[in-house]
């Protein structure tokens, strides 16, 4: 009884949020440098067209230590951490980036 009742929390509580809660990365304003962190993502893209997984996120790691309010890349490390199946990485990389709920 009481697994049923947090399920049906669970569930209204993401209708009350509604699907932007899967896109904090959307809402969120950037404020590292802009042309640093355009580098990073060139840099980091042109490795991952080559396959260089492994090289792409350390880039990532490198451009966070430096500018840890990037919550973009924040995204982008944990997405390459979860395509390279490094499961920890990927869920500590995303919990860096803050929920911020929206009423729509």
């Amino acid at each position: 009884m009481t697994l049923i009742r947090l399920q049906v929390a669970s569930f209204c509580t993401l209708l009350l949020i509604g699907p932007q809660c899967f896109q904090p990365w959307a809402r969120a304003e950037q404020t590292a440098p802009e042309s640093s962190i355009r580098q990073t993502e060139q840099q980091a893209e042109q490795l991952l067209a080559a396959n260089r997984l492994r090289e792409a996120a350390d880039l990532y790691r490198r451009a966070l230590t430096a500018h840890p309010e990037w919550k973009d890349g924040w995204w982008k490390l944990g997405t390459l951490a979860y395509d390279m199946n490094d499961f920890n990485e990927c869920r500590t990389s995303l919990k860096q980036i803050p929920f911020v709920p929206t009423t729509g």
